[in-house]
């Protein structure tokens, strides 16, 4: 019913009325993806975790999910940038779950990145079975009463200069999950004021 409203089809609104429905958009969009990760998070608990491994073609992945979150990165001025070499790594992976991954820390990058900031996502070879993927950003970093948490669910780190994007807490004990089924790990490193760097393996398809 919002989405009709904005679109006209209830009668001509006036601007004041366009932004007020364009953040209760936003709000329900916001409680629809917290809700997917608490039900992603059961069906895991519940030993209900279903993986689709096949070969993965990294950089057009990348770029679909540098490009979904594109419109965020502009409203927080928030400069995006894929460092990811031609011919990219042919991943042995589940996309839909790596896609996950990817926007779960793109989207935790761009909210902790001041304006005028930059995150990058990049991949490099880690060793003969993985690549390394990461994204770095030039945001506020973790502070040290931080760190030990970062991965557990329903955490967040408070800042207060944070830009107003909400959030679950549960974006990064999801992305972990994700990458250990994979059989990788997540780590990152992160300095205060300098920014932070979230990097993760995923196995190579075999052939490659």
């Amino acid at each position: 019913f919002i989405d009709l409203l904005i679109q006209g089809h209830m009668g001509e609104l006036n601007p004041e009325q366009k932004t007020y429905l364009g953040y209760a958009q936003e709000g329900v969009q916001q409680l629809m993806r917290i809700v997917e990760d608490i039900l992603f998070l059961t069906r895991s608990d519940s030993g209900q975790f279903e993986m689709r491994m096949e070969k993965v073609n990294l950089l057009p992945l990348a770029k679909q999910a540098l490009r979904g979150l594109k419109p965020q990165a502009e409203k927080a001025s928030i400069v995006l940038n894929c460092d990811i070499l031609s011919p990219s790594p042919m991943l042995h992976a589940d996309p839909q779950r790596i896609m996950q991954v990817l926007n779960n820390l793109l989207t935790n990058a761009i909210k902790f990145t001041p304006p005028g900031g930059l995150v990058t996502l990049r991949a490099r070879p880690y060793d003969e079975r993985f690549v390394l993927i990461s994204v770095h950003d030039t945001g506020y970093g973790i502070a040290p009463d931080d760190r030990a948490h970062i991965f557990e669910r329903f955490y967040q780190a408070n800042h207060h200069l944070q830009s107003k994007m909400g959030g679950s807490g549960l974006g990064l004990s999801i992305a972990k999950l994700i990458v250990e089924q994979h059989g990788g790990h997540i780590s990152f490193e992160s300095a205060v004021n300098e920014g932070t760097t979230f990097y993760f393996t995923i196995p190579l398809y075999p052939e490659s």
